[in-house]
């Protein structure tokens, strides 16, 4: 991604706006505020690209960004692991942490956002989980 928009998209206003928006999502208690508070994500994130493309699955809102479809729940700060879509990682992981399953549809690249660790399917990343990795990526993203 280009570094000088890159940086500009992290910091002022804008990035204000977003970090605003993210906090009043995670203090949600109701599913109403939840909405609300996701709807005001997503305009912090698409304000100024008014071409942006939106998605619901499974009451989470995706925005594309380039080729991926990004969980608008996603924070810039979470660690994110790559998993190869079809490959033995994915299944696993499908089977380890069915949460994930509504979401997959979304696009061929998905950035699903967990508590402490989100996962990003699409064409390249792990296709074998390593001893202990897979457990550990499901407990960061359950955030337990």
């Amino acid at each position: 991604m280009g570094g000088a928009r890159n940086s500009a998209a992290q910091t002022g206003a804008g990035a204000f706006e977003r970090a605003r928006a993210s906090a009043k999502l995670a203090d949600s208690k109701t599913l109403a505020a939840a909405d609300s508070a996701a709807s005001d994500r997503l305009q912090s994130l698409s304000r100024g690209d008014a071409a942006a493309e939106i998605r619901r699955a499974g009451g989470r809102l995706f925005i594309r960004r380039g080729r991926v479809w990004t969980d608008v729940a996603q924070a810039d700060r979470i660690t994110v692991t790559d998993v190869a879509a079809y490959s033995k990682a994915y299944f696993e992981l499908v089977r380890q942490l069915p949460e994930v399953a509504p979401y997959l549809p979304v696009g061929d690249e998905v950035l699903i956002a967990g508590r402490r660790a989100s996962v990003r399917v699409g064409g390249s990343g792990i296709e074998v989980w390593q001893p202990g990795q897979l457990a550990e990526v499901v407990r960061n993203f359950r955030g337990t």
